[in-house]
C-alpha cells in the first residue's frame, strides 16, 4: 500500500510538473541619472532715477516724487545658503556747489510687490526690510535653497531727510546705487 501511496505522489508531481510553464528568463541592465541643476538670479528694476523737490526742512522722511521702484526677479538656491536681494550706495553723493550729503541723509523701505511662488506652487516666505542708508542695505532675504518662480516682485521706497542739508542740487551718475540679487 505503501508503494501505492509513493507511486500515486510521484504520479501527481509529475503531472503538476508538467503543466508549470517554463521559468521565466529576465534580464537586466543598469541605468543611472545625472541632473545638473545650476542657481537662477535674474532681476530688472524700473525705477532707473529717484527724484526728490525739497521745498521745507521740515520732513525726515520725505519721499521721492516717484517714489516705489519695483524689481522683478526669479532665483534658485543651493540647498542650505540663503539667497539675497541688497542693494549698496555710495558713502556720499556730492552736490552742484561743494556741498555732498552722507547716505544717512536717507532711508529705505523694502516691501513685497508679486508674491514669491516657489515651482511647485507654494508661497515662499521672504523677510524685507528697512531703516537708515548705509553703503551696503539689506531689502530680501529668502529661506535657505530657496527657488523663485519668474514674476515675483518686491518694492523699494527711498526717503530723503530735508532738515539737516544745504540747498544745492545732488546727484549721482552712472548707477552709483546697484542692486544685487544673490542666490549660492
Amino acid at each position: 500500500m505503501l508503494k501505492r501511496v509513493i507511486l500515486a505522489v510521484a504520479a501527481t508531481a509529475i503531472v503538476a510538473a508538467a503543466m508549470q510553464p517554463a521559468n521565466a528568463a529576465t534580464a537586466t541592465a543598469p541605468f543611472d541619472v545625472n541632473a545638473q541643476v545650476n542657481t537662477i538670479a535674474t532681476l530688472t528694476f524700473d525705477t532707473p532715477t529717484y527724484n526728490w523737490n525739497s521745498t521745507t526742512n521740515t520732513n525726515a522722511a520725505l519721499p521721492s516724487s516717484n517714489n516705489s521702484g519695483t524689481g522683478v526677479y526669479s532665483l534658485r538656491g543651493t540647498y542650505g545658503v540663503a539667497p539675497s536681494i541688497i542693494f549698496s550706495a555710495p558713502a556720499t553723493i556730492g552736490g552742484t556747489h561743494a556741498n555732498s550729503i552722507p547716505v544717512s541723509t536717507f532711508s529705505y523701505a523694502c516691501s513685497q510687490g508679486a508674491a514669491p511662488v516657489n515651482g511647485a506652487g507654494g508661497a515662499v516666505a521672504a523677510t524685507y526690510s528697512n531703516g537708515g542708508m548705509t553703503t551696503s542695505n539689506a531689502c530680501a532675504a529668502f529661506p535657505n535653497g530657496a527657488s523663485v518662480a519668474p514674476g515675483a516682485s518686491f518694492k523699494l521706497d527711498l526717503f530723503l531727510n530735508e532738515q539737516t542739508i544745504s540747498a544745492d542740487t545732488y546727484s549721482t551718475t552712472g548707477g552709483a546705487f546697484v542692486i544685487t540679487l544673490t542666490a549660492n
